[in-house]
């Protein structure tokens, strides 16, 4: 039964005649990031000696852990305004 079904599944789409599409955009030239001048411009770094990569990986690491500091205050602020809504909803924390 299933068989006899894709055959007439396929039947279905031979006999539709294909519609007009309207057609593509065409450019003369390929976009900036498409053309191989540009992957060719940057030249090969040479590799990073140790002190330069500790350097790197200190500065990093400094960064990463401020933002994550950051987004902790934030979060903590945001839990505590929110738990003293619920509990004082109609005046403010008594001090």
């Amino acid at each position: 039964m299933q068989s006899s079904l894709s055959v007439l599944e396929l039947r279905l789409l031979t006999d539709r005649a294909p519609t007009k599409q309207a057609p593509a955009h065409v450019t003369k030239q390929a976009p900036a990031h498409m053309k191989k001048d540009a992957t060719q411009a940057h030249g090969h770094k040479p590799a990073l000696t140790q002190a330069d990569f500790i350097t790197k990986f200190q500065r990093n690491a400094g960064l990463v852990a401020s933002g994550v500091v950051r987004n902790m205050n934030k979060v903590g602020t945001y839990v505590k305004d929110t738990v003293d809504d619920i509990l004082y909803p109609y005046r403010k924390r008594p001090k």
